[in-house]
């Protein structure tokens, strides 16, 4: 049998379209007595799985093809004992003293530890951000990709999955010589003009002033391993490096640490005129801030087999959780009218749905006796959108 490569494979909403599961539409808005209150309810058709199931019918993000293949025939060439141990050192070292796996990569048998164990994870998160950012700017389309602290270069695959052939040029800023060199051989067999012909330069960020401007700027699971007191220069070049059109994208590990980078950035990019596109309802103070509570959301991935050996894992997948922040100058924003920040409760008369909404956090009771939307409050899951009414019966809190 042989595999053939698409330049551009169909993400898992293009295939749902396909096969008509899902109307062509980005988007169903259908709208429910609630009491004496219309809600409508917004369905993402590729909106994340709960932690606790993976619902039939639910797509799980996989690496590209040519990208699995590549880790695949790296993975080969050394001693699985090797390898697992190499995985091992580098979770021991994230756990024990904070460090990012990709600041400790020392060895090739360390580089393709992480593709094969963390590689999928990052790549199913920030494939689910762009995503995202495709329903709230359904026009943006962009030409050009900047990485900043790109480490194997992870999200430029997910930018040609998400984005196809609108992008011609990547460029991937990464300060590991190694882990550079490691990224362009995993691109060297993909048929994506863009990714085999990607700029590469060793740099660190925090000694760059100024890049090109660019469409697309991306900081994924990076700007959290970058001294605080570098973060704002980082983070101020990078939004000057985004095209008046364009935007600018932050993706962090879904831990208090990682939402505080990403709020941190939120914040200083809103004050330096910045919309935020998504997850938010606005430009509103995140009102998570200063509590025990934080902004994240999970996305299920699949494991390879050689992913479920290095683990020790029996299940084929397992769920990342991410914070993030999508930023722009553009006009035409989508905007939800509030999303489901945490896992909905369901209740013998009710379904309760935990919302961030422009008044702040919102506890909103569904009645059972509204059946049609009680019955999609049922389906809503963690990081799905919800159209509110001007008044939202439900509690702030």
């Amino acid at each position: 049998m042989v595999i053939l490569e698409s330049l551009h494979p169909p993400t898992p909403t293009a295939v749902l379209k396909a096969i008509g599961f899902i109307p062509a539409e980005p988007r169903l808005q259908r709208t429910f007595p609630l009491h004496s209150l219309a809600v409508t309810q917004s369905v993402s058709p590729i909106a994340p799985a709960p932690a606790s199931a993976n619902p039939l019918g639910t797509l799980m993000h996989e690496l590209p093809f040519a990208l699995a293949q590549a880790i695949e025939d790296l993975a080969r060439q050394y001693p699985p004992p090797l390898v697992a141990a190499a995985a091992k050192e580098l979770s021991d070292r994230y756990r024990e003293k904070g460090l990012a796996p990709s600041s400790v990569m020392e060895t090739e048998a360390h580089r393709i530890a992480y593709a094969v164990t963390r590689m999928p994870a990052t790549y199913a998160a920030i494939a689910r951000v762009l995503e995202e950012t495709l329903l709230r700017l359904p026009e943006f389309e962009p030409a050009s990709l900047l990485d900043l602290g790109a480490g194997p270069g992870t999200a430029a695959w997910a930018v040609s999955q998400v984005f196809g052939q609108t992008v011609e040029s990547v460029r991937l800023i990464e300060r590991d010589a190694d882990l550079a060199d490691f990224g362009r051989e995993l691109m060297e067999e993909t048929v994506d003009p863009a990714l085999r012909g990607a700029e590469r330069e060793a740099s660190d960020l925090t000694l760059r002033e100024a890049y090109p401007t660019t469409d697309l700027v991306t900081i994924c699971y990076a700007l959290g391993e970058i001294p605080h007191r570098f973060r704002p220069d980082v983070i101020s070049a990078a939004w000057a490096a985004t095209a008046q059109d364009g935007c600018l994208i932050v993706v962090e590990a879904g831990t208090p640490e990682g939402y505080a980078v990403v709020i941190e950035a939120r914040d200083y990019l809103i004050a330096n005129g910045a919309k935020v596109a998504a997850p938010c309802p606005g430009e509103i103070a995140c009102p998570m801030a200063g509590t025990t509570s934080w902004c994240h959301f999970p996305e299920r991935l699949a494991r390879s087999k050689r992913h479920r050996l290095m683990k020790g894992a029996s299940v084929g997948y397992e769920d990342e959780k991410f914070s993030f922040a999508v930023l722009t100058r553009r006009g035409d924003i989508e905007r939800p009218g509030a999303r489901v920040v945490d896992r909905p409760k369901t209740h013998k008369a009710a379904v309760e749905l935990p919302l961030c909404a422009p008044p702040g956090l919102v506890q909103l009771q569904v009645d059972r006796r509204a059946k049609d939307a009680y019955k999609m409050a049922k389906k809503a899951r963690w990081g799905d959108t919800w159209a509110m009414p001007e008044e939202a019966e439900g509690t702030a809190s």
